[in-house]
């Protein structure tokens, strides 16, 4: 496992004001986004003159509106270590899909710039496109170009029949043999997680087939077909059927008290254990498609890591 971690002594982050910011004072609003400095922290950095919002400095005191634009200098900051081993599984010159660890985030956010799958791989292969993602501690497979015609060619089949996806997750709990989960998923406000999606009139329309490969001991292990990619599709739809994934931090069974943990840590993974994982036990297994400019028939499989794997074997979910 080969970890890293660079500093970088400036970087330059901004963020649009949207609904939930309307009249929110500027370093409550910050300090609720961006909980990796506290709102005391945020007082202080104002008051240094390192943020601005629509080119002006401001007090932390004054009210936000939407469509403010808030820009900001980030010094000598120190990135969380992660587990940047990323490999190619397949690679056609234009095409790349990767498979990646459960403990690197895919593109650049919150406390990571370096560490993250798009500069691993840029390095590696110079500019490249992202066409799909997946969450920091969901390993496997990943999709990439290196040319804005196929990452477009291959957009067009995403989320349609001609692509299929299937992702492996070990979840606590006894699932049926197969079950179909549909509904609309979009964000909802939480207390202790930014991000929480969850079924919503106003979301977007998500589908995902769960078929059970084998159960033991109160967990099951299934394989999981998504038709649409909305945010943490696979594990909101679990957790509306009753089941969670081993070791999810935020649609777990052990709730908000192990994010925060987490949090603590500096976004350690290996510092904070749930359910049996130090991670969420969610893996993008395979994807299958006709190349929407080549013609070629692509089939490509990342082999279970070994965390997932070691858990499953445990367990007695597989032999």
């Amino acid at each position: 496992m080969k970890k890293r971690e660079p500093k970088i002594t400036s970087v330059e982050k901004e963020c649009i004001v949207g609904l939930e910011g309307i009249g929110e004072r500027l370093d409550r609003y910050l300090g609720s986004r961006f909980t990796y400095h506290s709102r005391t922290e945020w007082q202080r950095i104002i008051e240094q003159g390192i943020v601005r919002v629509n080119g002006v400095l401001i007090q932390g005191k004054a009210r936000l509106k939407k469509g403010d634009r808030i820009v900001y200098q980030i010094h000598g900051l120190v990135e969380p270590e992660v587990n940047d081993d990323v490999r190619v599984l397949y690679d056609d010159g234009d095409l790349i899909i990767c498979d990646k660890s459960g403990d690197l985030p895919v593109i650049p956010s919150g406390k990571y710039y370096q560490n993250t799958l798009y500069a691993v791989m840029t390095k590696r292969f110079g500019t490249i496109r992202l066409i799909n993602r997946t969450d920091r501690e969901t390993s496997g497979i990943v999709l990439l170009s290196r040319t804005d015609a196929c990452a477009a060619a291959i957009h067009t089949i995403i989320g349609t029949s001609a692509m299929k996806k299937l992702y492996i997750a070990v979840v606590s709990g006894t699932p049926p043999r197969s079950f179909t989960v549909r509904g609309n998923i979009g964000h909802v406000p939480h207390a202790d997680y930014r991000q929480m999606q969850g079924f919503a009139a106003f979301g977007k329309f998500s589908h995902t087939d769960f078929f059970r490969v084998s159960s033991a001991n109160g967990y099951a292990m299934l394989f999981c077909r998504i038709f649409t990619g909305r945010t943490h599709q696979i594990r909101v739809h679990l957790r509306e059927k009753g089941f969670h994934i081993v070791g999810d931090k935020i649609y777990g069974k052990e709730g908000p008290s192990i994010f925060q943990e987490f949090l603590k840590s500096g976004n350690d993974i290996s510092s904070v254990h749930s359910g049996g994982m130090f991670r969420q036990a969610l893996h993008a297994y395979k994807v299958s498609f006709t190349h929407p400019l080549t013609g070629r028939r692509v089939s490509v499989k990342a082999p279970l890591p070994k965390d997932i794997e070691d858990f499953a074997r445990d367990q007695g979910l597989m032999r």
